[in-house]
């Protein structure tokens, strides 16, 4: 079995990262760390355009996941899939039996989670794995 981890490069997505990892070494899984996104509507040669900067930011995020995977002296496998992030993350997960989907969060109530909803609450809707969503340390 594995885990998988959504990662885009954020803080948020570093917090998920290094849960994964941690979580990993004490169950004695391996780590897919996924990255997902699906071009806008575009059309022609826009499309192509959006297509390949989403693949090459996606590629550098999931670099950056590998080299915080290697300074925690772990070997993770990267995988860039053409599809939104919720459905990347389930059909990978799904795909490789993964014990479970580890995302980050951001704070809740935000403008932007109330218009779009949130990635973590997508993913929960997508998937009948377990999901841990590692929230941003609260601050008093």
């Amino acid at each position: 079995m594995s885990i998988v981890v959504g990662y885009d490069d954020t803080a948020a997505a570093r917090r998920a990262l290094e849960t994964a990892l941690s979580l990993a070494a004490g169950l004695g899984e391996d780590v897919i760390a996924v990255y997902g996104a699906a071009p806008s509507r575009a059309v022609g040669e826009e499309y192509h355009a959006m297509e390949d900067a989403i693949a090459e930011l996606g590629a550098t995020a999931l670099e950056h996941a590998h080299a915080i995977a290697a300074e925690h002296g772990v070997e993770i496998e990267i995988v860039l899939v053409d599809d939104s992030p919720q459905d990347a993350l389930a059909g990978i997960a799904d795909a490789r039996d993964a014990r479970m989907i580890v995302v980050g969060a951001v704070g809740p109530g935000t403008l932007r989670e109330a218009v779009l909803g949130s990635i973590a609450r997508r993913v929960l809707a997508s998937t009948t794995r377990p999901v841990l969503v590692v929230q941003e340390p609260h601050t008093r």
